[in-house]
């Protein structure tokens, strides 16, 4: 399943809500926890060989270890496996993003911004820093979060709960705003972003500042 997953052609169902993708990743871990508990890491390192084979091992070790999908942006078990296998995953994710550190943010791949979104179940600490040496060395924040961020999908929010979490994770909301500080303060003396999807990201952040209140925002359109 690791080595045909991204190429699958279902076609979705329930209004194209279910996509082929979401229905393997809804087996893959009772598969996983089936094996025995010393065979689990090896299965896991297999999985992701591949980049897309390395993005449903992640989803697949974040829903075994957090069965309710309610825990934590990362893998929290303390089990002996899990942690090899995390450790595994990680290294498999370090692997396949290396190409993408010589490229520039907006010619990041869908593929390249997956793999960054699921660096963070395994090692938050690990892609912060990753992430914080591409942008000290010629990335910009704000377009990269505009690949990293899917256009708005009506009537879903562009930064919902789930988002917002996964920048947590990605970057820390006080990194966030600090880097964004000119931007986001709408001053004369900073150009405004031409993009218009940029320009929505700076607007939802504005909105999601911590000191701003606010309404909740939906919680069904997950990060890539």
């Amino acid at each position: 399943m690791a080595d045909n997953y991204g190429q699958l052609t279902a076609q979705p169902e329930a209004m194209g809500l279910l996509g082929a993708d979401r229905r393997v990743r809804s087996f893959t871990p009772s598969l996983l926890l089936d094996l025995p508990p010393e065979e689990r890491p090896s299965a896991v390192a297999a999985m992701a060989t591949t980049p897309d084979g390395a993005v449903l091992a992640t989803r697949t070790l974040h829903s075994a270890t957090n069965p309710d999908d309610t825990a934590s942006e990362h893998t929290t078990t303390t089990e002996p496996w899990a942690l090899q296998a995390r450790d595994a995953l990680t290294g498999r994710l370090a692997e396949h993003l290396a190409p993408a550190a010589q490229r520039s943010a907006p010619d990041l791949t869908d593929q390249d911004s997956t793999l960054i979104w699921m660096w963070r179940h395994t090692d938050p600490a690990g892609i912060r820093t990753w992430l914080h040496d591409r942008l000290d060395h010629g990335w910009e924040l704000l377009p990269l979060l505009a690949t990293l961020i899917t256009p708005q999908q009506f009537p879903f929010p562009l930064i919902d709960n789930d988002t917002w979490a996964g920048l947590d994770a990605l970057f820390t909301h006080d990194d966030l705003y600090t880097r964004l500080a000119l931007l986001l303060s709408n001053s004369p003396d900073t150009a405004p972003p031409t993009d218009q999807h940029q320009t929505n990201i700076l607007q939802a952040l504005r909105d999601r500042r911590p000191d701003q209140p606010q309404a909740t925002p939906d919680t069904t359109h997950t990060p890539s």
